[in-house]
């Protein structure tokens, strides 16, 4: 029955007069697919996706909520995120990381002391690197260590800053960080480059969740979802809706190089609960 559907369509509407039709279709239907839906937290999933997840890391002791493990906001600008957390599980260990000079200072303003702000970026090896953003602007939400994303997406002048690099695996051992509930990444395009420096945390289940955005910053980096489900074996993805999500396959389809949010949960691990 579906290829019939499909055999009438094709022979119906592939045709240029519809073009508008189809191209008003495939939008509306990616935004049903939890693509492009950038307008908020809500609408993008991130909100329901923390209130489903933190209560399964919340202990209850001596009648206040402790969050058992701790988070990880990498590449967390502002503090929208962190804020949401913090709002949802006050009790969270939160480490936020910002390699932005100005933006970390918003960050430590906006978050008040309830989170512990790092300076750095995080990449695959510690080190330095060239952090570029749009010239004239003191730290955007687009800062990106790959000049394409400004020369070749946003087609504007920029500047670049010298920035301080370090390894999620480097930063867990001297903190003495034993378990992460959830690893965020936001790095505009650098997120698989976040994984690898990652490596033994994931090798030994220290991390319960992954979230990350693939955009259209990916095809700057040259990166493709297969690229994360091979790194995040032993996780089952997902695409983000506003109030759910679906689940991803490794399947060529479903490389839309536009604005998502995937999350990768650990089998066996307590948040997988949320997702049955």
């Amino acid at each position: 029955m579906r290829e019939l559907i499909y055999s009438i369509w094709t022979r119906l509407f592939a045709r240029e007069r519809f073009e508008f039709m189809n191209r008003a279709l495939f939008n509306l239907s990616m935004r049903g697919l939890g693509i492009l839906n950038y307008r908020s937290m809500r609408e993008s999933g991130e909100t329901h996706f923390l209130q489903r997840i933190l209560p399964c890391y919340v202990n209850k002791a001596d009648n206040k909520e402790q969050l058992t493990n701790v988070i990880l906001d990498i590449g967390a600008n502002v503090g929208a995120y962190s804020n949401e957390i913090l709002r949802i599980a006050p009790a969270a260990k939160l480490y936020c990381f910002e390699p932005h000079p100005s933006t970390a200072e918003k960050l430590v303003e906006a978050t008040n002391g309830r989170a512990t702000v790092m300076q750095l970026a995080v990449g695959s090896t510690a080190g330095n690197i060239e952090l570029f953003d749009y010239e004239g602007v003191d730290g955007s939400s687009h800062a990106s260590v790959h000049r394409g994303v400004f020369e070749r997406i946003h087609k504007r002048s920029h500047q670049s800053t010298t920035i301080e690099v370090t390894t999620i695996d480097s930063f867990v051992e001297e903190s003495k960080i034993e378990s992460i509930a959830l690893l965020k990444i936001d790095t505009e395009g650098h997120e698989l480059e976040v994984l690898r420096g990652a490596s033994r945390c994931l090798r030994d289940n220290m991390v319960d969740v992954v979230h990350f955005e693939f955009n259209e910053m990916n095809l700057v980096s040259r990166v493709f979802l297969s690229d994360f489900f091979e790194i995040l074996d032993g996780f089952r993805l997902y695409r983000l809706l506003p109030s759910g999500w679906i689940p991803l396959q490794d399947r060529s389809i479903e490389n839309l190089f536009a604005y998502q949010n995937i999350v990768a949960v650990r089998y066996g691990c307590p948040a997988e609960q949320a997702f049955k």
